[in-house]
Formats: C-alpha cells, structure tokens, sequence
C-alpha cells in the first residue's frame, strides 16, 4: 500500500521527464523577438480625479487583448500603453478607445511605435 502512495506521488515527474527525454514537450513557443511589440501613447479626456481616475484608466486600456503594461500620467492626462500581437495592429489600435468609453472617459490615439521585440 505505501509503495503505491510512493509511485503515484512520483508518477507526474516521472511522466514529464520521459516526455522531455522522448522530445515531446509541446509545440515550440514563439521567441519573443519574433512577436511584434507596441507602444501607443494615449491621451485622455475626462479624467478629473488624480487618485481613482488613473486605476479605471489602466484597467479600462488593460482589457484590450495583447496589453502587457499601461502607464497613466494624471498631470499630463496621457496613457502609455504596451503590448504586443492584438494590441499593435490596427484593430487592436481601434479598442482602446472604446475601452476608455465604456468607463466614462474620451481618449485619442496619438502616436504608435513598433519595435522588434519586447
């Protein structure tokens, strides 16, 4: 009985160690050089409180499929927003700005920088 409890806990290290030695971990994930990486600068209207206006603005922009990260400056009612894949193409460019709506604010793209990898 306790020779099983031994096997059965070791079972899944067992098993991961024959995949990895047979070669079957899974398809290859994308180097992160390979995927296209963004940064849109976001200004942003209607945002008149410094203390809870910026967390609904980062989380507003953070819904937007491929945002890894969001900046928002108050004092200058701009947003930076990174990503990559979904974010940096032009549909994915297009949402932020209703994401901003949804909550209340108004927003406009300014500027979109690509860069080779994030």
């Amino acid at each position: 009985m306790r020779m099983k409890q031994i096997i059965k806990g070791f079972l899944p290290a067992i098993v991961a160690i024959a995949a990895m030695v047979l070669g079957c971990t899974g398809p290859t994930p994308k180097r992160m050089s390979d995927t296209p990486y963004c940064e849109v600068m976001v200004t942003v209207e209607k945002m008149m409180c410094n203390q809870a206006c910026p967390p609904k603005v980062k989380r507003a922009l953070g819904s937007v499929r491929g945002v890894r990260a969001v900046d928002v400056i108050y004092n200058e009612r701009v947003a930076y927003v990174r990503g990559s894949g979904h974010l940096c193409s032009e549909a994915g460019k297009n949402e932020l700005v209703p994401a901003l709506e949804k909550q209340g604010f108004g927003g406009t793209v300014r500027q979109m920088k690509m860069d080779a990898g994030g």
